[in-house]
């Protein structure tokens, strides 16, 4: 499946709401169907955006919990984010983990 991206969460999450397998993506899903004050182009951001998020604002995130990012690891598994120390892994799709639908903002 494509979406391997680890920068592009935008696109990542556009090829794992339409994929054509029978697969379900809740946390694209979720995302991907967020709205927020009239807006929504909100997607599950790819690994270096949580990175990035870390980095920039890691205080609208939870600090002792993972976050799932729209970048695969392979068919069972993607990469997810800790916001305590900011350490990336991959875990298998079937644990439960929270999301942060986030949206573009071009400066």
């Amino acid at each position: 499946m494509k979406g391997l991206s680890k920068t592009d969460g935008y696109t990542n999450t556009q090829v794992l709401i339409g994929n054509d397998d029978e697969r379900k993506y809740p946390a694209a899903d979720a995302c991907a169907e967020y709205k927020a004050d009239g807006h929504h182009d909100f997607y599950l951001p790819a690994a270096a955006e949580l990175y990035q998020g870390w980095l920039n604002c890691p205080e609208v995130f939870a600090q002792d919990c993972y976050y799932w990012s729209s970048s695969q690891r392979s068919a069972n598994f993607a990469f997810d984010m800790t916001f305590d120390d900011g350490s990336q892994v991959s875990h298998g799709k079937f644990y439960e983990r929270r999301v942060r639908p986030v949206r573009r903002f071009f400066i």
